[in-house]
């Protein structure tokens, strides 16, 4: 008999503490569920804050660096167009239209969508910079 209460009563405590185990691992689940739903709010926050910045600033600063490169590209192609005339390497007044039309045709393929890539391609290789860099 006495063997028993000795087991009920390790079996009471057996149980008592399950239940202790069981309430904490319900509590850390609670508080993994709760810090996962406030890092997936941030990171939605994240992202709505990203976007001004990219319209704002990260374009503007491409359109820019784009527009130094046409004026450059430009400025030497209109050096050399000069240097021509001067020095009469164009035979007509043709010549140097063409050389002139050819020169604003490179400029509109080369520079207004580099690399055969859409502004949305763009975009996203921006998008992933961004990310990477954090």
């Amino acid at each position: 008999m006495a063997l028993c209460r000795q087991v009920e009563e390790a079996e009471g405590e057996l149980n008592m503490a399950n239940q202790e185990l069981l309430f904490e691992i319900n509590q850390m689940r609670e508080l993994i569920i709760s810090t996962l739903e406030e890092y997936e709010h941030l990171n939605e926050r994240k992202h709505e804050l990203e976007k001004p910045v990219r319209v704002n600033i990260l374009n503007p600063i491409q359109q820019l660096r784009l527009a130094k490169r046409k004026s450059r590209y430009l400025e030497r192609e209109f050096q050399r167009m000069l240097t021509g005339i001067q020095n009469e390497r164009y035979i007509s007044q043709q010549e140097l239209e063409e050389d002139i039309r050819l020169v604003l045709t490179t400029v509109k393929k080369s520079f207004n969508n580099e690399n055969g890539e859409s502004k949305e391609d763009l975009l996203r290789k921006k998008l992933c910079w961004i990310s990477s860099e954090k």
